[in-house]
């Protein structure tokens, strides 16, 4: 829920992307302060969870975390000397894990619902999508990124799931993302279900639609717009060879790629599936 001050346009309010305001650092805090508190547990699991961070995370001796004052010696850093990216690292960490951590109190999608909650009332530039804390998507644009992965998963097209996970790794890489690579990920996702589809490894993706487009209906527009689209990422000046200039591919640009790829993933795994072409893993 916003803040009246907020809508009553008394405050200005911009999604944060390059650092994070104090209320945004104190309230990502939080949601982590409640996933590693002690509740009735013994101090060791509390140390155990904060040495782990400084261990995987922060990459300083375990040592310095003191058995009576892990938590308040992770507050002492987060308030005043992790950098903006090291915050969402830390939150990241503590969300994938969240089962572990909090010893079933949190499932993973619960502490990704609880922290996106957080995240979206402080107008952070970024949430959780895919399992995965990447830049800000709208919300029916990151549901058809979810929608590609779980039906890649569903027919044991782990391959594929992964590529667009990357994508979106790549999307949301702090401090500074890599939209080139992101889209190479996500067209590279199309080309191998393609490809799997097909039972083909090698070739290039026009002779495996050819193939394709023999076993399930594929409109011979949809199919000349997905050849549009690899070639987009394949001709001499596209993604897949060096770009000169690479700031003149912008967020929006990858977004875009990530979210229509995605849609080809699902369209292509729906008819695939419709044909008896796969099969549920």
């Amino acid at each position: 829920m916003s803040r009246f001050s907020e809508r009553m346009g008394l405050v200005q309010v911009a999604l944060q992307t390059d650092d994070i305001d104090l209320p945004l650092r104190n309230s990502i805090w939080n949601c982590i302060s409640e996933m590693i508190q002690g509740d009735r547990d013994r101090g060791d699991h509390v140390l155990g969870n904060v040495q782990a961070i400084a261990r995987d995370v922060l990459r300083v001796p375990k040592e310095h975390v003191a058995y009576q004052g892990a938590r308040s010696w992770l507050l002492t850093r987060f308030s005043s000397h992790l950098r903006w990216d090291e915050v969402y690292e830390v939150l990241e960490y503590v969300v994938l894990n969240a089962s572990e951590i909090t010893r079933g109190r949190y499932t993973v999608a619960r502490a990704m619902e609880a922290a996106n909650f957080v995240l979206e009332r402080e107008h952070s530039g970024f949430h959780f999508v895919g399992g995965q804390l990447t830049r800000k998507i709208q919300p029916e644009a990151a549901a058809e990124v979810e929608r590609a992965m779980t039906r890649a998963a569903a027919v044991g097209l782990d391959g594929v799931q992964q590529q667009i996970r990357q994508a979106l790794v790549l999307f949301g890489k702090r401090p500074e993302p890599d939209y080139r690579n992101a889209i190479k990920e996500a067209i590279s996702a199309v080309e191998g279900v393609v490809k799997l589809v097909n039972g083909t490894r090698g070739g290039g993706l026009h002779a495996a639609l050819e193939a394709v487009s023999a076993k399930i209906e594929l409109h011979p527009a949809l199919k000349s717009g997905l050849e549009k689209l690899y070639g987009y990422t394949s001709d001499e000046d596209g993604i897949r060879h060096p770009i000169l200039d690479e700031t003149s591919i912008e967020q929006s640009d990858a977004l875009f790629m990530i979210v229509i790829c995605s849609a080809f993933v699902s369209f292509l795994l729906t008819k695939a599936e419709k044909a008896g072409l796969l099969k549920r893993a």
